[in-house]
C-alpha cells in the first residue's frame, strides 16, 4: 500500500446456531485489532444484536 494510503477490512460474523433464545437481542461486541510494523496498534469494535430465527 502506498504510504499515506487507507484500506478498509470487512469481518463478517455469524451467530453459532445454537445460541439459546435468552440472547436473543443481547447485544454482542466483535473486536479486531490491527499491528504493522510502521504504524500504531489500530483496535476497533463493533456491537450487534444477534438474531434468532
Amino acid at each position: 500500500m502506498p504510504s499515506g494510503g487507507q484500506a478498509q477490512v470487512l469481518v463478517t460474523a455469524e451467530v453459532d446456531p445454537d445460541l439459546p433464545y435468552a440472547a436473543d437481542g443481547v447485544p454482542m461486541t466483535n473486536t479486531a485489532t490491527v499491528v504493522a510494523d510502521n504504524a500504531p496498534l489500530a483496535p476497533a469494535d463493533a456491537t450487534m444484536d444477534p438474531p434468532r430465527p
